[in-house]
C-alpha cells in the first residue's frame, strides 16, 4: 500500500471549504511548515487524495467523476495520469483510460481558488452613491459540492437532456445531446 502521508496532509470534509476550520472546512490540520501559520482565505492551491476500489464489474465500461461543485478550478489525475481539467463551477472527467479495474487506484485532484476579478459592484441601485466597487473575495474555496463516481456503457450516450415545457401552448418538449 502507498503510504501519502507523512504527517503534512490534512483532512478536509468533502463538500467543504479549505477557508475555514471546523464545519465544512477542515477537519484536522496537517503536521510541518505547511501548516504553520495556515489561513485557508490566502491559499490558492491545494491536493486532494483518495485511494478508491474500482469493482471489477465495472470493466469495459466508462468511469466518469462528477464534481457538482469546485471552486473554482480543478485539474484531475488517476494513477499519476492527467484525465481533464474542471472549470467553475462544475463538471465531468472520463478517467477510463487511466483506472485499473478490480484494483486500488490513486484519484488526485489539484484545485485551484483564484479570484480573476479584482472587483465586484455592490449595485444598490441606479442613482449616484448607489453603485460602489468592492474588492472582490473568494467566499468558498476548495471541492464545495458532492463528489460522484460515476459507470456508464462506453460508445454513444445521452450527455445531456433539456426539459422545455409551455402551459401555454399545452407542450413538453425534449431536447437531447448524444455523444460518442
Amino acid at each position: 500500500k502507498k503510504n501519502y502521508d507523512n504527517g503534512e496532509w490534512g483532512l478536509i470534509w468533502v463538500p467543504g471549504s479549505w477557508k475555514k476550520d471546523g464545519f465544512s472546512g477542515i477537519a484536522s490540520r496537517g503536521k510541518g511548515e505547511p501548516w504553520k501559520d495556515f489561513d485557508g482565505g490566502k491559499l490558492g492551491m491545494a491536493w486532494y487524495q483518495r485511494d478508491l476500489m474500482i469493482p471489477k464489474e465495472w470493466k469495459g465500461r466508462a468511469i466518469i467523476l462528477d464534481l457538482s461543485r469546485v471552486s473554482t478550478d480543478a485539474i484531475v489525475y488517476m494513477n499519476g495520469q492527467e484525465c481533464g481539467k474542471i472549470e467553475w463551477p462544475a463538471g465531468k472527467v472520463d478517467l477510463t483510460k487511466a483506472t485499473k479495474v478490480g484494483y486500488m487506484n490513486d484519484l488526485r485532484i489539484l484545485v485551484s481558488a483564484l479570484n480573476d476579478r479584482a472587483e465586484d459592484w455592490n449595485l444598490m441601485g441606479v442613482e449616484a452613491g448607489q453603485v460602489h466597487k468592492t474588492e472582490a473575495k473568494l467566499s468558498t474555496r476548495g471541492i464545495i459540492g458532492e463528489v460522484f463516481l460515476e459507470s456508464r456503457p462506453l460508445g454513444t450516450h445521452v450527455s445531456d437532456v433539456f426539459v422545455k415545457t409551455s402551459i401555454r401552448r399545452k407542450e413538453l418538449a425534449l431536447e437531447v445531446e448524444i455523444s460518442g
